[in-house]
């Protein structure tokens, strides 16, 4: 699911205290690391995390090539909004001021959110297009070759061989970093998982997400509704559109526009970037069950739709 573009700054912090740790030079950084609780985790399997380390590796032995980067921590997951333990892996020039590209894995839920940097031609400013990959039958395809990606890069941290290219390896400055083979081992067993994962409905419909706040949406979606109140603008994330909904007297179904070029609904009004649309549809309770009338479903709906149900 695409989410609407961020800037730089609050999608991507690298806090000065991090210490950089590279394959084959001596660190006197501690790489014990601490076990996770993965128990509770989308994919439960043991993991070590490394609240003040990022793994480096310079996959063609230049110091003017891109760096790739991991760290285990807890950070800030961009479109979910929240801290939480992730796997982040991001690439960057050294004569760079900002990431090329960044995958974040969220732990505790298995999304994947892959930020491509992208230039706000107007505010002229770097900012994030991101995408938002669930472990489900809808994003089974793309999920599988991010997540393929992921391990692909912690596989060439791990071992000292770093790929570019076409998949050509190096060894000749880069070291391994053994502190991340159970990084890799853990991202291997959610590949393997996946299978099972997406078959999984968890009580949604195969278009459907649950939001970290347990509202159900519907990315590509514009629902129907009577219109509670004004829109509401600048309103970050989908699951915040739902929280005010929830907060609304009679709101029970809202609408999302994630596009900076703005929203075009089925029911002939143009809805602005980052506007959270509350509406009221009779016969939506709040239990999971019942789906929402739409003025359309799939593309090009632009939207992102979605119903609050009772908060568990």
């Amino acid at each position: 699911m695409l989410a609407a573009s961020q800037p730089l700054e609050s999608g991507f912090q690298v806090a000065s205290t991090l210490s950089e740790v590279s394959g084959g030079l001596p660190s006197s950084a501690d790489t014990s690391g601490s076990v996770l609780d993965s128990a509770a985790f989308r994919f439960a399997h043991p993991l070590r995390q490394f609240p003040g380390l990022v793994f480096k590796g310079n996959g063609e032995c230049s110091p003017h090539s891109t760096y790739d980067y991991l760290s285990v921590r807890t950070v800030l997951v961009p479109t979910l909004e929240r801290e939480a333990p992730a796997i982040r892996a991001y690439k960057q020039a050294p004569d760079s001021g900002h990431p090329s590209s960044v995958t974040y894995f969220d732990l505790p839920t298995g999304i994947i959110v892959q930020a491509t940097l992208a230039l706000n031609w107007t505010e002229q400013t770097p900012r994030f297009a991101y995408a938002t990959l669930q472990p489900n039958v809808v994003d089974q395809a793309p999920y599988a070759a991010a997540l393929a990606n992921l391990t692909a890069v912690a596989q060439g941290l791990a071992s000292g061989r770093v790929a570019y290219g076409g998949g050509a390896t190096t060894t000749s400055c880069n070291g391994p970093l053994p502190a991340l083979n159970d990084t890799v081992q853990y991202l291997q067993y959610a590949g393997a998982q996946l299978p099972n994962a997406t078959a999984a409905s968890d009580g949604l419909r195969p278009t459907e997400l649950r939001a970290p706040s347990g509202c159900i949406a519907e990315p590509s979606a514009d629902y129907k509704g009577d219109a509670v109140g004004e829109a509401v603008q600048n309103v970050r994330t989908y699951d915040a559109c739902c929280q005010l909904c929830r907060g609304r007297a009679n709101c029970n179904v809202f609408v999302w526009c994630p596009l900076t070029s703005g929203c075009a609904s089925a029911g002939n009004t143009t809805a602005l970037f980052l506007s959270c649309q509350l509406k009221r549809q009779a016969g939506i309770g709040s239990q999971p069950g019942a789906q929402p009338d739409a003025f359309q479903r799939g593309p090009p709906a632009s939207f992102v739709s979605g119903r609050t149900i009772a908060a568990a």
